[in-house]
């Protein structure tokens, strides 16, 4: 029997919540952005974690993989590494490095 709800299927939900939570708006752009983005933004804060066209590479190191070596975002299970919460918020508070677009 399987523990995932029709809601954590959706892309990078337990993050979204997590975001959510914190008072965060976070949201899929694909408009000005090779493979798309995740943008996380509050207030002045504004965090964009691109794809590499695999994935999500900072926001899927923060499920837990399937297999030893995971090189796409279908390689990762839909539960979070122990301590990802305080991980993903350490992330989107890092200075974006990119312009802004």
């Amino acid at each position: 029997m399987s523990t995932t709800t029709k809601n954590e299927t959706k892309a990078y939900q337990r993050l979204r919540d997590i975001a959510e939570a914190h008072g965060y708006r976070m949201s899929f752009e694909r408009k000005g952005y090779r493979f798309g983005a995740w943008i996380v933004e509050r207030g002045e804060t504004r965090k964009v974690f691109r794809s590499n066209s695999s994935g999500y590479p900072e926001l899927d190191e923060l499920y837990v993989p399937k297999i030893a070596r995971p090189q796409h975002y279908l390689d990762y299970t839909h539960q979070l590494v122990p301590g990802a919460e305080s991980k993903f918020l350490r992330l989107v508070e890092q200075p974006d490095s990119w312009p802004r677009m």
